[in-house]
Parts: structure tokens; sequence; C-alpha cells
């Protein structure tokens, strides 16, 4: 049976799992995730229901599946907004710019 090694438990975390990869000496520094780091923080204080925050949290970060981020990360090769085909598909195209976003 396998095990992680590096909590008390012996089961993985993502945050063992990160402050193993923040902690090791050979490790290049990680760069700061993409958005507002204060307006990211106060999105978990707000009363709204958690899948809210969660949502609002990942489009600050530039986490959504969008065409754009599919890209950047080598999933496709295309990053044409799907719906109108006139753009290229970023969060702000989506929920703003878009025609279909505008009905």
């Amino acid at each position: 049976m396998l095990g992680w090694h590096y909590n008390e438990d012996g089961i993985y975390t993502v945050k063992s799992g990160y402050w193993l990869g923040t902690h090791l000496p050979t490790n290049v520094p990680l760069n700061p995730t993409y958005g507002n780091k204060e307006l990211k923080q106060k999105i978990w204080k707000t009363k709204t229901p958690t899948k809210l925050k969660h949502f609002l949290w990942r489009l600050l970060s530039k986490c959504l599946a969008t065409s754009n981020n599919l890209k950047r990360r080598h999933i496709v090769s295309e990053d044409q907004c799907r719906r109108c085909c006139s753009a290229v598909e970023t969060e702000e195209h989506i929920f703003f710019d878009c025609p279909y976003a505008k009905k």
C-alpha cells in the first residue's frame, strides 16, 4: 500500500503537496497566481455559497476552462469562442462581450 510520508496520517492532501512543493530546496520558486490577491481573499469572507466563492476565485485566477486558457496550457489548438466564432474566448468575452452573453 502506498503512503504519503509528508504528513502524520500518511494521506495526501493538496495542502501537504503544496507545502512540499514550496519547501524542497531544489525547486524553483512558484509564480504567483493570476488576479488581485486582496480581492481573492475578500471573496472567501463573503456570505455567499461556497460553490459561488470557488467559481469567483477560479474566474479571477484564470482557472476556468476557456479556450484561451486551454490553448495556453497546450490542451487545444484553437482559442476562438465556440458560440459566436468572432473573438478569442476569454473570461471577459464569455461573460460580458459575447453576443450570447449579452442576450
